[in-house]
């Protein structure tokens, strides 16, 4: 399976109000590299699923829990991030790795002792047992946010302090893909407060790392003046196929009340636009993950939204899924299993011809659902699990083979939980 695949996250109207929320920024989930060992999760059985699956609890931390955004898996274990309740309504980076099938907390040096303590991991990628990079953004104070990333080496996290343009006040990285351990991509978004720029406004933000040290890749933004474009922009997930081709995607609006779709693709040493078709019918979309199995084939996935009153989420969302040629994007019909709310937040192609999506309805009876992709249509699989009305929301997925993934949802406050799927 390819690296590194991005992300899941983001809701209505997209990134139109930027809310900068204290802990889960815009999910991004990584996806990664390897053949999953089959015996990877513990024997508990999910007792709705009638023994198709099993899970594996996170660790807890006394009365505060975990809160994991992003999962990577190599060969002998996984890797989840995101971050953890402290005292004081305050929010920390957290990673815990699952070995035979228990999940074990990790030490990380934190991103800087401030009074605000509010920080959170969005997206990992692993190359091996021996090597992982995760991103995401801390607030060291109420007006500031900032990107970092730690990388996992030697057996234990190491703490990237440069990362990100520093003369500006709010960036982060909500997506990330390591095709090796030399080559890393990270994205997401910076709030222009450079003299050249008006204040307030989010452009793209892409960060390499080479092993050693990170940089800033320049990265195009859509809009009639593309440098200092009024436009709000954010990169939610990026996934390479190798380290000469990347696809990115994310989001613009063109206006306070308009969602737009937007791919950047990563060939020939720079960045270049590649505009995804809006579905028909649909005021607003975004895209949440990619899955890049090869430099000319990726899918990604998100949701569209219906009409709506200003300032009303609208009725009627649809799952979205468009598949990148290495030319140009196009829609593909895909199965909604509700006619009400449902999107798809992950998805995870081990090759060209079978790939796996995931996501949540939020209908009157909310479930999670999965979608694959076998080259040519997309078909509805069984439904992974009845949900509690409110605050569930499925992450990502990973796939090993072209029948077995996993897929990490969130159950409220009750924490991470992988599950094993076999068609």
């Amino acid at each position: 399976a390819p690296p590194g695949d991005g992300g899941a996250g983001g809701g209505w109207p997209g990134i139109l109000t930027r809310v900068r929320r204290s802990f889960a920024v815009l999910l991004a989930a990584t996806l990664a590299i390897g053949v999953l060992a089959g015996a990877i999760l513990g024997p508990v059985a999910h007792p709705s699923l009638a023994g198709t699956v099993t899970t594996a609890t996170p660790p807890t931390s006394g009365a505060f829990g975990f809160f994991f955004q992003a999962v990577s898996c190599v060969p002998g274990g996984c890797v989840a991030v995101g971050e953890k309740n402290v005292p004081v309504h305050r929010n920390l980076p957290a990673a815990a790795r699952l070995i035979g099938g228990v999940w074990r907390p990790e030490a990380l040096p934190q991103p800087a002792r401030t009074r605000m303590r509010v920080s959170a991991l969005n997206a990992v990628s692993c190359w091996s047992a021996r090597g992982c990079v995760t991103v995401g953004a801390f607030w060291p104070s109420s007006y500031q946010e900032r990107a970092f990333a730690e990388v996992w080496s030697r057996s234990r996290w190491q703490l990237q302090r440069h990362v990100g343009p520093l003369a500006y006040g709010l960036y982060e990285l909500n997506g990330v893909s390591c095709p090796t351990a030399r080559a890393c991509i990270a994205v997401g978004d910076a709030a222009t407060e450079a003299p050249n720029g008006p204040s307030g406004v989010t452009r793209s933000l892409v960060e390499r790392w080479d092993g050693g040290r990170w940089r800033r890749d320049p990265s195009p933004n859509p809009g009639p003046h593309a440098r200092n474009s009024a436009w709000n922009t954010t990169l939610t997930g990026v996934s390479c196929a190798d380290p000469e081709h990347c696809v990115a995607i994310g989001s613009y609006s063109p206006s306070w009340n308009r969602s737009r779709l937007l791919a950047e693709t990563y060939a020939g040493g720079r960045w270049s636009i590649s505009a995804p078709p809006a579905p028909q019918g649909a005021s607003s979309s975004e895209l949440n993950a990619i899955s890049c199995p090869t430099p000319t084939e990726c899918v990604a996935v998100g949701a569209a939204f219906g009409h709506a009153r200003p300032g009303v989420a609208p009725a009627r969302v649809r799952p979205l899924a468009e598949l990148w040629s290495g030319h140009g994007w196009s829609v593909q019909p895909i199965p909604a299993p509700s006619p009400e709310r449902s999107s798809l937040s992950g998805v995870s192609c081990p090759s060209p011809s079978s790939c796996t999506a995931v996501g949540a309805s939020s209908g009157r009876s909310p479930v999670l659902f999965a979608e694959h992709w076998n080259g040519h249509r997309w078909r509805r699989q069984p439904t992974l699990a009845a949900l509690t009305p409110g605050g569930v929301s499925v992450l990502n997925v990973f796939c090993s083979t072209s029948r077995t993934c996993l897929t990490v949802y969130e159950p409220g406050t009750a924490g991470l939980r992988v599950v094993r799927l076999r068609r």
